[in-house]
């Protein structure tokens, strides 16, 4: 038998016996090759959202992450859609953020998009789960936010048309990272 020069992996020739220990300390040394790839891995992806229907009111669930085990949990959209949302923890209006574009200003809700292209919403966790949210926005606009809930209350993120004309049309993708 031959093998892989720098995993020692088996390579059968015609004529070599396979046996099952060759295959099962193939399967080892692959699994632990996987495992320390994963370890090393700065982004792990956590959960992606698809929106269904077209609505000027989106509500993404995401209360499976564990936001403690990540010192940033990065929102990657790729938003389709005409207008602009205000992006809602938990669905609340409490929460205020901050243009940090030409067209400065507050308003409810913790974010600010346009609904159409990308959009890059970093949240800086600390792996502290009992931290209160605080959040860059990238995209059409940059916002900032440090007065949120704490992270361990979010269940849902939820974007809110400002009118009633805008929406969000379906295809819309929400992939959230986390990186430890």
């Amino acid at each position: 038998m031959n093998y892989t020069e720098n995993y020692q992996l088996p390579q059968w020739v015609a004529t070599d016996r396979v046996l099952m220990a060759d295959f099962n300390d193939l399967s080892s040394k692959v699994d632990q090759a996987l495992q320390g790839l994963a370890e090393k891995s700065l982004f792990i992806k956590l959960k992606e959202v698809t929106v269904s229907a077209q609505s000027g009111n989106v509500t993404l669930d995401i209360s499976g992450i564990d936001w403690g085990a990540y010192r940033y949990v990065l929102m990657d959209a790729e938003l389709n859609g005409y207008g602009d949302c205000d992006l809602r923890f938990n669905g609340s209006t409490e929460y205020s953020y901050i243009r940090l574009s030409s067209s400065s200003g507050s308003g409810d809700g913790f974010a600010n998009m346009f609904m159409s292209g990308y959009l890059w919403c970093w949240f800086f966790v600390g792996k502290n789960a009992a931290l209160p949210a605080q959040s860059v926005s990238m995209g059409s606009q940059l916002c900032y936010s440090n007065k949120g809930p704490a992270y361990q209350d979010i269940s849902t993120l939820q974007l809110v048309a400002t009118m009633d004309r805008y929406y969000i049309s379906a295809g819309s993708k929400f992939t959230f990272w986390g990186m430890k």
